[in-house]
């Protein structure tokens, strides 16, 4: 029976496309908690968790909504999300979820490692280029 169950599961992970894989492992771990739990989750919160994959979203969850395995409760200011069910919290979990939420995490910290970089450059930049208005020098 786990056997069925874990293939539905990568059959679905494939229904969402060959690019979007990765993201629909991520979208399926985010749904769990490390404690067992199947945590309420918006589109809003997914992407934030999702940064470089958040593009990819709407078609994951549309995908794993119609098969099943990711319930929309409709709710007020904004939906939410749920895994269908209990039983596949240890099978979400023990997909390559961790690694990736891992490298995902990773991303995160090297744009923001980009970002920070490039910051004191443009603002460099910037007070040059004022000085040089300034001093009627194009």
């Amino acid at each position: 029976c786990q056997k069925l169950i874990i293939n539905f599961l990568d059959e679905a992970i494939k229904d969402c496309g060959f690019l979007n894989e990765r993201t629909a492992i991520l979208v399926l771990y985010l749904l769990t908690h490390e404690n067992g739990t199947r945590p309420l989750k918006t589109r809003v919160e997914l992407a934030s968790d999702l940064l470089t994959e958040a593009n990819k979203l709407n078609v994951v969850l549309d995908v794993l909504v119609a098969e099943g395995l990711v319930l929309l409760l409709p709710e007020l200011p904004e939906n939410r999300y749920q895994l269908a069910h209990d039983y596949l919290i240890p099978l979400v979990r023990e997909q390559e979820g961790e690694k990736l939420v891992a490298e995902l995490e990773l991303d995160r910290d090297i744009a923001k490692r980009k970002l920070l970089q490039e910051r004191p450059h443009s603002l460099i930049d910037k007070a040059i280029s004022s000085v040089f208005r300034w001093m009627g020098v194009n």
